[in-house]
């Protein structure tokens, strides 16, 4: 994101600040309370209110070599407790960070005079003698 201020003898005090990409990894899903699902042997699993939210499933865990960055890595699914079938909990999506749409935060600021760059305090110090001088460019 790009702003810039002119004075009237042509210098440019500009700013560029980076976007960072802070959309869910999750696509923004949320658990959906209404979920239902029956496993291959017929045992029923449901989301729960209580604090174990699928009281039929438990949590299985496992790390692995990645060959791609060549680092371990860990991941987990959940699994019925009494076949050990794998099982994915229902989800809905996030009304509050709908899939499809791209969520940014500002990152670090740069600063600038005519292109070349400056710090934060000298831009300040730039700004305020133009708007001192009546020097800024409308």
């Amino acid at each position: 994101m790009q702003s810039e201020i002119r004075n009237k003898s042509g210098d440019v005090l500009s700013t560029d600040t980076e976007l960072i990409d802070v959309t869910s990894i999750f696509g923004g899903y949320i658990p959906d309370k209404d979920w239902q699902n029956t496993d291959d042997k017929g045992h029923v699993h449901f989301y729960s209110d209580t604090e174990d939210h699928y009281p039929t499933l438990k949590m299985r865990h496992w790390s692995y070599f990645c060959q791609d960055c060549h680092d371990m890595h860990d991941d987990s699914c959940y699994v019925c407790k009494q076949c050990g079938q794998t099982i994915e909990p229902g989800t809905k999506p996030d009304p509050k960070h709908p899939a499809g749409v791209t969520e940014y935060t500002a990152g670090p600021t740069f600063y600038y005079l005519n292109g070349n760059p400056i710090t934060k305090e000298e831009a300040e110090r730039i700004l305020k003698s133009w708007q001192e001088r009546g020097d800024v460019k409308g």
